[in-house]
């Protein structure tokens, strides 16, 4: 460490990125029944108290120690000026919210950010005058915070991995190609080799337009036992469709759907029977935007796995993956006003959440490890990312994959070097040179 304290600016870019992630995430009015939340009244009032508390207490902290260093601390001057700070922040976040759905905007929720941050503020400069050791108050900031961080990625994600499941398939409705019953939405163009199929013990079940009633018994069966789906046709369109036309479906209706491929506009779309996705798939509706040309045979596909949605067509050309896991879990989870889920926005999303899980353990591994080469730690916080995300999903039985681990990885390490840049950064700026590393 360095003689003093200095603060690294990645813990204060990480907690920032938790507040612009959790004011800015799309919310689910009613969330599902499996994911707990506290009375409706209360969430909004301490959710907004807390939000800038953690910024409020580091900030507050920061300044009292190095003001220490010259002088007397001023308690009340330095939580006057993380008021400020966080009001201008707050009136920020609030006017984002404008563009997110299930959110509101409204005066009082800054009013209550700022006063959470300034309390927050207080009672963190009061404890450095105390004699509180200014890096220990940190990381206790830093530890609360990514622990309600990991405790929301793992409910979310728990939820996710346990209500996307085949489940409560109806064997008894028929399996259509190009239109469904009562539905109205006959393809424009041609349809043909169009399956469901589904392999559960090393045996598979297809089935097609027409199919017996046993079939559809063995189709259902094997669905929900082995968790594995796909659809299948090979189409040629006349052009954008109409709403969503039906490729092939095993449904009885409209509102009664056990799986559906289909197509709008361009896009081709899933729809599957989960808990979380509703009797008829619409609850998540996972899309691969223009993927379908017109007057092409292109062969089209959607399928479902254990932890893994993919969607593809023209033999795989435009193709994408839908992970389900830790990462994801939160954005599965929410609602958005037509549910669709495209492949690159839920990306970005899991990329979010990893930085959000694996920054904080980096910058520790900077910030209080008392050993080994400075270059070294950032390596550390790595390899602790990677190890505790698949002990988490093990544990909990949460599918994880080779992206999840290398991006906890490659945040861990980023956060790391964040680290080791600010500390060096802030240590100059207050006229300090760092030690040292062994």
């Amino acid at each position: 460490m360095c003689t003093g304290f200095s603060l690294p600016l990645g813990v204060l870019a990480w907690l920032y990125l938790v507040v612009l992630w959790l004011a800015w995430t799309p919310i689910r009015e009613n969330p599902p029944e499996i994911l707990w939340t506290p009375p409706d009244a209360w969430v909004p009032f301490l959710g907004n108290l807390l939000l800038l508390a953690p910024l409020g207490f580091v900030q507050a902290v920061h300044r009292g120690a190095g003001v220490r260093l010259v002088g007397r601390l001023d308690v009340g001057r330095v939580a006057l000026r993380v008021a400020l700070t966080a009001a201008m922040l707050s009136a920020v976040v609030e006017l984002g919210q404008f563009r997110v759905p299930g959110r509101h905007v409204s005066p009082w929720d800054v009013v209550l950010n700022t006063f959470g941050a300034a309390l927050a503020a207080w009672y963190g400069a009061r404890l450095v005058t105390s004699g509180f050791e200014a890096p220990r108050l940190v990381g206790a900031a830093m530890g609360l915070v990514f622990s309600g961080v990991l405790l929301f990625q793992v409910a979310t994600g728990f939820t996710a991995s346990r209500m996307l499941t085949l489940s409560d398939w109806n064997e008894e409705y028929p399996v259509f190609a190009g239109d469904e019953p009562t539905g109205a939405r006959a393809y424009n163009g041609d349809l043909s080799e169009a399956r469901i199929c589904s392999a559960s013990s090393g045996r598979t079940v297809c089935v097609g337009p027409g199919a017996p009633l046993e079939e559809r018994i063995a189709l259902s069966q094997s669905a929900q036992v082995g968790q594995s789906a796909g659809l299948a046709a090979v189409v040629r369109s006349a052009g954008p469709q109409t709403g969503d036309a039906r490729i092939v479906t095993f449904s009885m209706d409209h509102l009664h759907r056990n799986a559906t491929l289909y197509q709008e506009e361009r896009d081709l779309l899933l729809r599957l029977r989960t808990p979380l996705g509703g009797p008829n798939g619409t609850g998540l509706e996972f899309v691969l935007p223009e993927a379908v040309p017109d007057g092409v045979p292109t062969r089209v596909l959607g399928s479902f796995q254990v932890g893994r949605i993919e969607m593809a067509a023209g033999e795989g050309a435009v193709r994408a993956v839908f992970p389900i896991g830790i990462f994801s879990g939160w954005w599965l989870v929410r609602r958005l006003p037509e549910n669709r889920v495209e492949a690159g926005m839920l990306r970005r999303a899991m990329l979010v959440s990893a930085a959000a899980f694996s920054l904080p353990l980096g910058l520790a591994a900077v910030l209080f490890l008392p050993w080994g080469p400075a270059l070294a730690r950032p390596v550390a916080g790595g390899l602790a990312a990677s190890v505790l995300i698949v002990l988490l999903a093990s544990v909990l039985r949460i599918p994880v994959s080779l992206w999840d681990v290398a991006a906890a990885s490659g945040f861990g390490v980023v956060g790391g070097i964040l680290g080791l840049a600010g500390r060096r950064a802030t240590a100059a700026m207050v006229g300090k040179e760092p030690a040292r590393d062994a």
